[in-house]
């Protein structure tokens, strides 16, 4: 029998990554087995060697790198409606380390910029702040 799974993920950070572990029961007649069981781990590496990878050339890492940006982005946008100013701080210093390692620099000082506005905000510009985010969120995904 054969089965296909799907793991949908967003990689993060280089490095092996165990997806599941799976535990297959099974019977072979023909040499007497019964009831035999194996316990196997299904892993990915994500790397940016693309001498590993079988990715055709670093475009699609640097693709793969601003759609991460954009969504931290974006969830840093509901950390502040929340008022969880740590979070959406640890998700821009994300989004701008991502950026810039796809080599997007001005996009990432952008993200800076919405980043120290945020911290130097007082409670009541943070719906400013949100909104000038949102701006900037967008820009990033309409590229």
């Amino acid at each position: 029998q054969q089965y296909k799974v799907e793991f949908i993920l967003v990689p993060r950070e280089v490095g092996y990554r165990k997806l599941a572990t799976f535990t297959f029961h099974y019977d072979i007649p023909g040499v007497n087995l019964r009831n035999e069981e194996v316990i196997a781990d299904a892993s990915i590496e994500i790397t940016e060697d693309s001498t590993k990878a079988n990715i055709p050339n670093n475009k699609v890492v640097e693709l793969v790198r601003k759609i991460i940006a954009t969504q931290q982005c974006q969830n840093a946008e509901a950390d502040l409606e929340r008022n969880d100013i740590r979070g959406a701080t640890k998700k821009l210093e994300q989004a701008t380390r991502m950026l810039e390692l796809s080599g997007e620099q001005d996009k990432a000082k952008e993200v800076k910029e919405r980043l120290s506005a945020i911290n130097k905000a007082n409670p009541a510009e943070i719906p400013l702040e949100i909104k000038r985010l949102r701006g900037t969120t967008n820009r990033l995904s309409n590229e």
